[in-house]
């Protein structure tokens, strides 16, 4: 969670000199790709089966959920200026679709986790993700309709990836609404979420394809991505294994309230979807993973953008899996846990240092 920081004593009657020392990056929106990260991670490591590390890591990613909420709110509180900044500038106020996302996610992994485990829980499970499904998909679609509007207005900023975090998270709510459909309590709640996650997978489908193709454009014609910013070629990913579960999800979800011979042309339908769209990740996935691992061996510093390497691989998973395609799905898992350990290796990794550095420093004399 570090930076680094040049910090000088110009003391007259000492020697100058420069020390640089880690300092850590704050608690803000930019971290809530390691919440978004570890609970799909839970969520997965429980549809495929493998035991015991599904509860931690979804015990883990409730605990970063906590962390971050509340570090930044007190961030805000202390100073107010911190949240006009996060959005106002468009490099910040994209991490708003990863707050909604983060939200959405431990939902999801909390009613796929948690009554697996403990069966009495089933239905607190499943009304803690509905609680953060109306959370997550509030300040998804308040951040996508906002970042959009930001977009239309004249700016010399240049157009990244990243850009397209605020569009990725109504097609998360798309699929994590699919999922509570079977579990309103009433027929009009499971008619008003269906509806809700169809509108999302459509906007969201939309703009990312908009936003997406500008930031490609810019990146392959005009200028390459930044080293530092070479993580966040994967976030396009997002997108391709997210609208291929949101349509295998909502299909299914729909299956209860139409004729079967309606919701088989349904299922043959998304299924051709997810086949056309997986098959367009596949040179994003080899451009993605080009652009990181060579910044990588080429020293590149960690930044809380590290974490851009896990949910989109993630949702490809997730994507495959529905799809039936398990061997394919325990592949992407296995990028995904090595990406993820990647990512918290350098997460605390750099948090040490940062703590061992924090002591005052004494200028030779």
């Amino acid at each position: 969670m570090l930076r680094s920081a040049q910090h000088f004593d110009t003391h007259p009657r000492e020697n100058t000199e420069s020390i640089r020392r880690p300092t850590a990056f704050p608690a803000g929106p930019a971290w809530f790709g390691s919440v978004m990260g570890t609970s799909l991670l839970a969520s997965l490591v429980r549809a495929h089966g493998i035991p015991v590390l599904d509860v931690v890591l979804c015990l883990t990613a409730w605990a970063l959920l906590v962390l971050i909420s509340v570090g930044f709110l007190a961030r805000c509180i202390r100073r107010p200026r911190v949240l006009m900044d996060s959005l106002s500038r468009h490099s910040e106020i994209s991490a708003w679709g990863m707050v909604s996302m983060g939200y959405l996610s431990v939902g999801s992994a909390t009613s796929a986790v948690i009554p697996h485990w403990i069966p009495q829980l089933e239905a607190t499970a499943w009304s803690v993700d509905w609680v953060l499904w109306i959370i997550g998909t509030a300040i998804g679609w308040v951040s996508a309709v906002g970042f959009g509007a930001k977009l239309m207005k004249i700016h010399n900023e240049r157009p990244l990836p990243a850009w397209g975090l605020p569009m990725v998270a109504p097609m998360v709510t798309a699929t994590t609404g699919a999922q509570l459909v079977a579990h309103a309590a009433s027929p009009h709640g499971a008619i008003l979420a269906g509806l809700l996650s169809v509108g999302s997978f459509f906007v969201a489908l939309a703009m990312g394809v908009a936003v997406f193709g500008v930031a490609y454009e810019h990146a392959w014609r005009h200028e390459g991505l930044p080293p530092a910013a070479a993580a966040s070629s994967f976030i396009p990913l997002g997108i391709v294994g997210q609208s291929t579960a949101a349509a295998q999800s909502l299909a299914m979800a729909a299956a209860p309230f139409v004729r079967p011979e309606t919701g088989s042309v349904l299922s043959d339908f998304a299924h051709i979807y997810g086949v056309i769209v997986l098959c367009i990740g596949i040179p994003v996935f080899a451009w993605a993973a080009a652009t990181t691992y060579r910044q990588f061996l080429r020293g590149m510093p960690f930044s809380p953008g590290w974490w851009a390497m896990t949910f989109p691989v993630g949702t490809c998973s997730l994507g495959t899996h529905l799809m039936g395609w398990d061997l394919l799905s325990l592949a992407l898992l296995l990028v995904l846990a090595v990406h993820w350990c990647i990512a918290a290796t350098g997460s605390v990794t750099n948090l040490t240092r940062a703590l061992v550095t924090a002591r005052p420093v004494r200028p030779s004399r």
